[in-house]
C-alpha cells in the first residue's frame, strides 16, 4: 500500500501499491489522477531499444538494396576496373564499352574460374534470399511486437521470432564466402594469364563496402536481441 495526501482536502489515502488511473477521494469526493503520468512516460531502457531497433530496420533494408545491385556490380577488379567479376560472369570494360562472358562459357577454357563464378553466383542469390527472408521474418515480429492486426499462427510468429538472427547472419556468411571463393579464383585465373604480374586482382569498393554493411546489420541484430 501505498499513502498519499488527497490534492482537494489533503486527507491522507491509501492506494495499492500498482495502482493508477483516475479515483475520488472517500473524504471530499474530488476526482484525482494517480500512476498515469509513470505509464505514460516511457523509460530510457525502452528508447534505447526502439532506437537500436529503428536503426537495424533501416541496416537490413539497405543492405537488401545492396545485395540486389550486387547481382551487377564487380565484386572483383583488376587493371584499375577494366577486368571485373560479378555474380553472372567476367566483364571487360574500356573506353566506354563492355562485354561480359558468363562464367558457363569460361568451362572449357578455365575450369577453375568457372566453377569459382558459379559458386559466387550461387552464394549471392542465397545470400539475397537469406536477407528478404529476414526482412519478412522482422515485419511479422514487428507487427506482432506493436499489437498489429496479422494474421499468423503461433509457430509462423514463433519462426520469425527465432530466425531473424539465423537469417540476418546467414546473408553475411553467403555473400562473404562466395567473395573469398570468387576472389581466389579470381587470383588463380589471373596467374594462368599472367596478368598478376600487370595487376593482382582485388575487392572492389562496392564489395567492401557490402560485406562491412552485412557485418554491421548482424551486429545491430545482436544488440537488439540482448536488449529485448
Amino acid at each position: 500500500m501505498v499513502d498519499i495526501l488527497c490534492p482537494h482536502c489533503e486527507e491522507e489515502i491509501s492506494l495499492d501499491d500498482d495502482a493508477s488511473g483516475e479515483f475520488e477521494c472517500p473524504f471530499c469526493e474530488g476526482e484525482f489522477e494517480w500512476g498515469m503520468e509513470q505509464k505514460k512516460r516511457p523509460s530510457s531502457g525502452t528508447i534505447q531499444v526502439n532506437n537500436i531497433s529503428t536503426i537495424s530496420h533501416i541496416a537490413h533494408g539497405v543492405c537488401a538494396v545492396l545485395l540486389i545491385i550486387g547481382l551487377f556490380s564487380n565484386w572483383v577488379v583488376a587493371l584499375d576496373g577494366v577486368f571485373g567479376l560479378t555474380p553472372f560472369g567476367i566483364k571487360i570494360s574500356f573506353m566506354g564499352f563492355s562485354e561480359t562472358a558468363t562464367y558457363f562459357e569460361l568451362f572449357e577454357e578455365n575450369f577453375v574460374i568457372a566453377s569459382a563464378g558459379l559458386l559466387f553466383m550461387l552464394l549471392v542469390i542465397g545470400a539475397i534470399l537469406m536477407q528478404i527472408s529476414h526482412l519478412v521474418f522482422r515485419f511479422i515480429f514487428h507487427k506482432m511486437e506493436n499489437g498489429g492486426d496479422i494474421n499468423i499462427g503461433q509457430r509462423l510468429a514463433y519462426n520469425a521470432y527465432k530466425y531473424r538472427w539465423h537469417t540476418s547472419l546467414g546473408a553475411f556468411v553467403f555473400a562473404a564466402v562466395g567473395y573469398a571463393i570468387v576472389q581466389i579464383g579470381a587470383i588463380m585465373y589471373a596467374s594462368s594469364i599472367e596478368l598478376t604480374e600487370v595487376s593482382i586482382p582485388k575487392p572492389s569498393v562496392f564489395a567492401i563496402f557490402t560485406l562491412l554493411a552485412l557485418c554491421g546489420q548482424f551486429v545491430l541484430m545482436n544488440m537488439e536481441s540482448r536488449a529485448e
